[in-house]
């Protein structure tokens, strides 16, 4: 028997009240920016300009240029502080590029309304090449512009495939004798299948006879992985420690302490090498995720002393231990038998008020200046980051407090939400909002749920609580509540549309063969004039299984408008016979919705999609505007999509 999937009343809601709030939809490239020169010398001033043609100025701006050397393992984030023209409608500054710099991406952060927005180009960023005195891009230029186009860089930018291998090829061109661009080459034509095994492995084998720089650590860290795929582990293994004992600081020597970490066999072992990291490396960024992962691994042990032995010995007065030891202490009635309930919690909240009193005290630092840890992070997403780990604190702070004082519990809530802000969990909400309700205070009880709303934060029946609380505490009818409710749906998809506007993207659909069941061809063109859902998955995949309520109840929604079109495109498949899985796939969840697939993959790397389940939707030009990763649940993927859909059909309007 079939089973029938809905969408919630809230959502339907949503989705049925789109047209009278689109106006705000902004058009592609009505805004861009200028950098001039578009490619520079090392040490020249380069002038960003962005033009606002749509939409409002912001209330503060910065540039954030990633500056990239071959040398270094990841970008430095250097913000740069903008000038706001509003009579001029323009965003500019000029600096002076690094003296080291080697190639660069650009972006702009600005706060409008209280909200970050970042202004990514469509999610491919703004390039700077370096050149020479010699007019030509200097050496790695191409070949880190190649690496940032492979998705691989901290601020994910939009995989291009082609890009990455057209940029390689100019290196090679450029700089035929680089060993890093010849490998680099190798290995990304091998990876998206344009060479067979044996070609790969004969050009392998040449490259990794020529001789290199055993002191450029990407130089080591490129030829040491492919040694490992042509079965020379060791021979990689001795180049590694050669350079490791000539550079124990580098980024490689922290990965091979870090190896032997997730090697350790018992706790005593552990916390050895953990605590030689930590004295090795004292100005690691990755020393966070070695203490976090100690303390975690005592607190599991339920070795309460040798924890503080070790946070003691390690002068690890971090504030992430403490909260993580009294939620532990809370929740872990084996440690601290003798304890009473009372006692129990007593101790946790002693500890967690240790480690908010240190916490508040790192921020007030850090908001100021952030640590030299932090800088491949921009200045404006540090802060971010740091009122938001506030906000955990202060939520945590409220769950603890519930237990024995509910007014300083809800003190607590109210702090994390002033540092969350517009992006305060629904929980943080939910939790709120029952404590009003426990307390039968009805304006506070009131003004939390519609902060909620307000702000997409949608928790269980938050509708039906809405509606009774307007009533009760407003003295208002069941239809006064209703056009209230719709009021603030109305707000939180305005905020929702401008953060569209920021992760959009403008990518052609290459042309890619799909077919259906029948054996009929599905082409890029057969999407044209459409707005286009794709949804794709595997027979194997687990989680793909979770989305398939949710695209159910889309499809039912969709399946009457000649504006828009969806279909789930089976790929990856571990056997060949891909129209056999696909049939069986129909079959087991009795699916109703379009399915197609793809019997070479081809339309996964066009896509640039490297993990299920994915979906992709195009607008009516057949461009790839928006890929949403992965599945969080179904109502908050369904008003994603529907968001999305109603934000591209407005475009005709």
């Amino acid at each position: 028997m079939k089973t029938k999937f809905t969408i919630s009343n809230a959502i339907m809601a949503i989705m049925l009240t789109a047209s009278m709030f689109l106006l705000a939809v902004m058009p592609l490239k009505a805004n861009d920016m200028q950098i001039i020169p578009t490619s520079a010398k090392q040490g020249a001033n380069i002038t960003l300009e962005y033009s606002i043609s749509k939409g409002s100025m912001p209330e503060t701006a910065n540039f954030v240029l990633y500056s990239y050397n071959n040398r270094r393992t990841s970008a430095i984030a250097i913000d740069i502080p903008a000038e706001i023209n509003g009579a001029a409608n323009k965003i500019s500054a000029t600096y002076t590029l690094p003296n080291d710099i080697e190639y660069g991406i650009v972006k702009l952060q600005y706060i409008k309304n209280g909200h970050i927005i970042n202004v990514k180009n469509f999610g491919e960023y703004w390039d700077i090449f370096i050149i020479g005195e010699d007019g030509k891009k200097i050496q790695s230029s191409n070949l880190l512009a190649s690496v940032s186009y492979m998705g691989s860089t901290p601020m994910n930018r939009e995989p291009d495939f082609d890009k990455a291998l057209a940029l390689l090829k100019e290196e090679r061109k450029l700089y035929p004798n680089s060993l890093q661009a010849e490998i680099g080459y190798t290995s990304f034509l091998f990876d998206i299948r344009k060479s067979t095994p044996k070609e790969y492995q004969a050009s392998m084998k040449d490259l990794l006879s020529k001789p290199f720089d055993k002191d450029n650590e990407r130089i080591v860290s490129a030829i040491t992985s492919a040694m490992k795929t042509m079965n020379a582990k060791s021979k990689a293994n001795d180049i590694i420690s050669e350079f490791v004992e000539k550079h124990p600081q580098s980024d490689i020597a922290q990965d091979q302490i870090l190896n032997k970490l997730s090697d350790a066999e018992n706790l005593k072992q552990f916390s050895a090498i953990a605590e030689y990291f930590l004295k090795q490396f004292p100005h690691s960024p990755k020393r966070k995720d070695v203490s976090n992962a100690i303390v975690k691994a005592y607190l599991q042990s339920g070795d309460m002393i040798g924890l503080y032995s070790f946070v003691h010995n390690n002068n690890l007065e971090s504030p992430d231990i403490h909260i993580a030891t009294a939620q532990t202490v809370l929740q872990n009635g084996n440690i601290f038998k003798s304890m009473d309930k009372k006692s129990r919690i007593d101790t946790a909240i002693s500890i967690y008020n240790k480690a908010l009193e240190i916490q508040k005290d790192l921020y007030e630092i850090e908001i100021v200046k952030k640590p030299e840890l932090a800088s491949s992070v921009s200045k404006f997403d540090y802060i971010m980051n740091l009122k938001q780990k506030m906000a955990f604190f202060y939520e945590v702070g409220g769950d603890m407090y519930i237990l024995t004082d509910t007014a300083k519990a809800i003190g607590f809530y109210h702090q994390a939400i002033q540092f969350s802000g517009t992006n305060s969990n629904d929980e943080l909400y939910r939790k709120l909002y029952n404590l009003y309700v426990e307390k039968q205070d009805c304006a506070n009880a009131y003004a939390t749920i519609e902060k909620s709303v307000a702000n997409s934060a949608f928790f269980e029946n938050i509708e039906d609580l809405f509606i009774d609380a307007y009533i009760l505490c407003k003295s208002g009818t069941e239809e006064e509540a209703g056009n209230e409710y719709q009021k603030l749906l109305d707000i939180a998809r305005t905020i929702r549309f401008e953060t569209l506007k920021d992760i959009e993207l403008n990518k052609t659909l290459k042309e890619s063969y799909l077919k259906r069941a029948d054996d009929k061809i599905i082409q890029a063109s057969d999407f044209l004039s459409y707005t286009t859902i794709l949804t794709f998955y595997s027979s194997w995949c687990g989680p793909c299984q979770a989305t398939i309520p949710a695209i159910e109840s889309l499809y039912e929604f969709y399946k009457s408008n000649d504006m828009v079109l969806m279909a789930s495109i089976d790929v990856w498949e571990e056997s060949d016979k891909r129209k056999d899985k696909l049939l069986e796939f129909k079959k087991q969840y009795d699916i109703e919705y379009p399915l197609l697939y793809d019997e070479t993959d081809i339309i996964m790397r066009n896509l640039s999609i490297t993990g299920l389940p994915y979906t992709v939707i195009l607008d009516k030009k057949g461009l790839v505007r928006f890929k949403i990763s992965g599945f969080k649940n179904t109502d908050d993927y369904i008003r994603e999509i529907t968001d999305i859909v109603d934000y591209l059909n407005s475009e005709e309007k």
